[in-house]
């Protein structure tokens, strides 16, 4: 396809997200944080899905950047770039899925499931969701499926993404109650946690469910709208809910560095022993409280004893 107005839009709107996903990437990373420790299987599978967010911007500058330098959409620089974009979006949605499904288990085996949870599931899910994407990659390839095919059941992932954590976070939230004096240590520790990492996830899902479809569906009715490329059409909003997701983690680490910065001040209120700066440090307990994180077990005790004089 060669310029058109439609095309010039969406490729610049590529283009646009795609330095907005690195810039933001590159301002998220030093003061990234979290509020609550994921298990050990969930980090490693985050570690290993990192590229993908890395490569869909990098692909979609590159595709943009061959489009306005060279005025065309065709040959095999920009269908390289293209469809390895549309396998790392395709993991992506995968990955997600994926996360739901495994805090379905976290909830079904409460007292048991973080005993048998180790990294090696990380490893695991990395596996089935870059072996998922694979599959779907090459049934486009031979032709087995077509991008409509292939639009309708990320579609149909995206709609069970958002139903599965909505009800997961609101049946967790219930069984806080409900079990609130019923349970384990172990169980309350693992309610409180799926609520936790719902909470967090929740903002980036959503927006993945509400914005990143819109371009794919649009591109269904693509045959209405000739000048304008198909894979400019679905990457668009789905480069674009990857920039709000990156710009909602930056808001939320500079909030929450901001928060712990004034908190950390009022560790050591007037008449108490003195805590230098450098050890002012605080840390969130189980149930999200925040309470001083160095504070040896010696002056621990001694303020138990002055408190009980």
């Amino acid at each position: 396809m060669d310029r058109s107005i439609p095309n010039n839009f969406l490729f610049g709107l590529n283009n646009l997200s795609g330095i907005g996903i690195l810039c933001g990437l590159a301002a998220v990373v030093p003061i990234f944080s979290l509020n609550v420790n994921f298990p050990m299987h969930l980090q490693v599978f985050y570690l290993l899905m990192a590229p993908t967010i890395v490569i869909v911007p990098i692909c979609s500058l590159t595709t943009g950047t061959w489009y306005f330098v060279t005025g065309t959409t065709t040959g095999p620089f920009f269908e390289t770039f293209r469809e390895i974009s549309v396998a790392c979006v395709i993991a992506l949605q995968i990955g997600i899925f994926e996360l739901c499904v495994d805090r379905i288990f976290a909830t079904r085996y409460l007292a048991s499931y973080e005993r048998i949870s180790v990294k090696q599931f990380g490893f695991l899910f990395a596996i089935l969701t870059y072996l998922g994407a694979g599959v779907c990659w090459i049934a486009l390839k031979i032709g087995i499926a077509d991008m409509n095919i292939l639009n309708g059941v990320i579609l149909i992932l995206r709609t069970l993404t958002f139903i599965i954590v909505i009800v997961l976070y609101k049946r967790n939230k219930k069984l806080n109650h409900i079990l609130a004096y019923q349970s384990t240590l172990t169980q309350r520790y693992q309610i409180i946690e799926n609520i936790k990492i719902l909470r967090v996830l929740k903002p980036y899902i959503i927006v993945n469910c509400f914005v990143g479809p819109i371009g794919p569906i649009i591109s269904l009715f693509r045959y209405y709208t000739p000048t304008a490329h198909p894979y400019a059409m679905y990457h668009s909003t789905v480069v674009l809910s990857i920039f709000i997701a990156v710009i909602i983690g930056f808001c939320r680490c500079r909030g929450r560095r901001r928060v712990n910065r004034i908190e950390s001040k009022k560790v050591a209120p007037s008449g108490a022993y003195v805590v230098h700066s450098d050890d002012i440090e605080e840390v969130r307990n189980v149930m999200g409280l925040g309470v001083p994180g160095r504070v040896t077990s010696t002056k621990h005790f001694a303020e138990l004893r002055n408190a009980w004089a």
